[in-house]
């Protein structure tokens, strides 16, 4: 059985490559002699990362785009021939299908899948989140979605939003990331922290997840001026106030995503470290982490954190996963969705998009803060019912695409 998993845009963007090794670790475990073919901007470093964080222990092929999807190739012999022996098209989430970095890319995206289930392949869209789109591309896109095999939302607004539109082939999931990482459960700590190219004290550290995203999406009117300068201006304050409120002597700053260099959060983790330094902190107790991790890696340093302050999605995911304390600072309401909606964490989360200065940002944050520190013994009993449902909301996913393969026995 031959899954193509599309797409994964980048091997380095550590959210989208838990999504992919899940899928693939859970899949693969269960369907013998399955094989799986990763559509990718970079086939090479996927190939290399993906089966890195797999042990090597599955069947992965990564291509490039073209053969499949440029104009020229996709009705001529050399799309084809890649595609003749697929049975799956999975498409892998977030948030693509929305109208959040562009109003016409997530059109294109959904007429190549509908070519796709034009040559008689079953298309499954996971975890993702979808919409809202407006005007005449609302239309464009229940049309497109609802020629697909199934679609399983994230969570319940965009389920909501689609089930508003009378599709009949969507289902209410999770998050892949929600599950543990392949090799998660595989090394110890001690055998992690033995690789780190610093020595540090577990429990005594603040992560910090920069994003070079997040501060495109202030209200305030001189934000393409001075919003990135404010950001990280904030970022620091933030920092020195967690150290304190949290007796920690570290903060590691922890990229999650490092490609394509306009969204690199190394470049906004950088101007963090230098912040920190002027403000009198040592180099010893600040950490960059500027070499690509690993998820499982990333996910190790977040487990062992005391707080953690993320603008990245799975950053926060990862958080929940290891039941340590966080506040995101949202730009889409994919957060909303799953931290505010399913997990009720109100102050855990805190929208960008709301707030004119960053003064009001960092006051509203430090109260979230202040109320996440008051909670912090109880908060892992707070999520774990929470986070059991959306665990087991990913596998029921996953056991009913399994069951839709024609060579998968449940003896």
């Amino acid at each position: 059985m031959k899954f193509l998993i599309y797409d994964l845009p980048d091997a380095f963007n550590y959210g989208s490559v838990m999504m992919v090794e899940n899928f693939i670790s859970y899949i693969g475990a269960k369907l013998a002699n399955s094989s799986f073919v990763i559509v990718t901007n970079r086939p090479e470093d996927t190939y290399i990362r993906l089966n890195n964080a797999l042990n090597y222990d599955f069947k992965i092929n990564c291509i490039d785009y073209k053969p499949i999807f440029s104009i020229s190739n996709f009705f001529y012999k050399e799309g084809n021939k890649i595609i003749n022996d697929i049975e799956s098209i999975i498409v892998l989430g977030g948030d693509v299908f929305t109208e959040d970095y562009s109003r016409l890319y997530p059109l294109y995206k959904l007429f190549q899948l509908y070519l796709l289930k034009k040559k008689g392949k079953k298309i499954y869209m996971l975890g993702q989140t979808i919409g809202p789109f407006s005007s005449w591309r609302e239309r464009i896109v229940k049309f497109f979605i609802s020629k697909f095999d199934k679609v399983y939302l994230r969570e319940k607004l965009s389920f909501d939003y689609l089930y508003n539109m009378q599709l009949k082939n969507i289902f209410l999931s999770s998050d892949l990331a929600f599950l543990p990482l392949y090799r998660e459960c595989k090394e110890d700590d001690n055998s992690f922290y033995n690789k780190l190219p610093f020595n540090i004290e577990k429990n005594n550290y603040i992560v910090i997840v920069p994003s070079e995203l997040v501060w495109r999406y202030i209200k305030y009117d001189d934000k393409i001026y001075n919003s990135r300068t404010k950001y990280i201006e904030f970022l620091k304050n933030i920092t020195l106030e967690l150290l304190n409120i949290f007796d920690v002597s570290n903060i590691i700053i922890l990229p999650f995503v490092l490609f394509p260099e306009t969204s690199d959060d190394r470049l906004a983790g950088r101007d963090l470290y230098i912040n920190l330094l002027r403000e009198g902190m040592k180099k010893e107790n600040i950490y960059l982490i500027r070499d690509p991790l690993l998820p499982y890696e990333a996910r190790h340093i977040i487990k062992n954190s005391k707080f953690v302050v993320t603008g990245r999605m799975h950053a926060s995911i990862s958080s929940l996963v290891e039941k340590v304390p966080f506040l995101v600072i949202s730009y889409s309401r994919k957060f909303h969705g799953i931290i505010k909606n399913f997990f009720e964490l109100e102050e855990c989360i805190i929208d960008i998009r709301d707030y004119n200065s960053y003064d009001d940002l960092f006051n509203e944050s430090l109260r979230k803060i202040e109320i996440l520190y008051s909670k912090y013994e109880s908060f892992s009993e707070l999520i774990s019912y929470k986070l059991k449902n959306a665990q087991d909301a990913v596998l029921s996913m996953l056991y009913d695409i399994l069951r839709d393969t024609d060579s998968y026995s449940e003896c």
